[in-house]
């Protein structure tokens, strides 16, 4: 598979693990990656009051084009320093506050020169009290309501896209994994793609589609019962962009992973899991070659995973 864009997703245990400057000159040099998708809820560029951490987002650039790489961003999450970030909540105010966030966001893009940002669509929290550690330390006040949610993360969507057409950003909604602590409103495939298409049919498709993780895919195909195959052709016509990662495809939906057992979301390179990659990566030839394929791997032993992960692909 000729592989125009691709990249890798920059977590800071990758960073601190290989140093950053030593990191990007081996995908540089050694492995001939163009992309590096900036992840956001490790940065902290944006802060709890949405301004800029200014003098660590010019540092940030400077590195990056010193190596030539172009950038893709994955949003942020609601987290311990009161960013808020659930297009979902069933509180409008929360919801509102989320949308701020998202486009504080896509400012953040445009001046990385960055075209892609990663959307997590929305999650429900139970009615119990939220991680102490979460911005939304408090009692549900709503109970769990899947179509209000859904209808929300719409609502939310078709309010960020004229932001995003202004600022030439794709919002590319990411499948997420299934869970029970918290409830992601797309751990079904199909409820993305439903979502996907009809955001389309009302407001166009330039600026708003898919991130399809295969990763996930492989975990919410194995807990849904969906066949993985049928289920990428029923993406295509909504893919923007793309992460690769691997994992043994056992969920586990008690959240987290759990790596020792082999379960859950393990970010694994490519081929050391379970997902069918060799029949997965000829159903995305089709589409189109200047997609930005990201590898969102952070279990590696060594450089060389990163590498030999791209050559798996290229090969199928």
């Amino acid at each position: 598979m000729l592989m125009k864009n691709v990249g890798i997703t920059l977590y800071n245990a990758i960073q601190k693990r290989f140093g950053l400057r030593e990191f990007l000159s081996f995908l540089k040099d050694e492995a001939n990656f163009n992309y590096i998708e900036l992840y956001l809820p490790d940065e902290e560029l944006i802060t709890s009051t949405l301004d800029f951490n200014s003098e660590k987002l010019k540092k940030f650039k400077e590195i990056a084009s010193s190596y030539d790489f172009k950038i893709t961003a994955h949003g942020l999450y609601d987290n311990n320093i009161g960013i808020i970030s659930n297009l979902a909540d069933l509180d409008d105010t929360l919801r509102s506050k989320a949308i701020q966030t998202t486009k504080k966001s896509i400012e953040l893009c445009n001046f990385l020169d960055c075209h892609i940002l990663v959307v997590h669509p929305g999650t429900l929290f139970p009615n119990q009290k939220r991680k102490k550690t979460s911005s939304m330390h408090r009692l549900a006040t709503h109970p769990l309501n899947r179509f209000k949610g859904i209808t929300n993360i719409k609502r939310s969507i078709k309010e960020l896209l004229a932001y995003a057409e202004d600022f030439g950003v794709v919002l590319c909604l990411e499948n997420e994994v299934p869970r029970f602590e918290t409830i992601p409103l797309c751990d079904n495939p199909f409820t993305l793609i439903h979502l996907c298409q009809i955001i389309n049919e009302e407001c166009g498709n330039s600026f708003c589609g898919a991130t399809l993780d295969i990763g996930h895919l492989g975990l919410e195909c194995a807990f849904y019962g969906y066949d993985i195959l049928e289920t990428t052709k029923s993406f295509q016509p909504f893919i923007k962009h793309i992460h690769l990662h691997d994992n043994r495809m056992i969920p586990y939906p008690l959240g987290g992973t759990k790596a020792d057992e082999g379960y859950g979301d393990l970010h694994y390179t490519i081929g050391n899991g379970s997902i069918p990659y060799k029949d997965i990566i000829p159903l995305l030839k089709s589409i189109n070659a200047d997609i930005v394929i990201n590898f969102e791997i952070f279990r590696v032993k060594n450089l060389d995973g990163f590498k030999s992960s791209k050559q798996f692909i290229e090969s199928a």
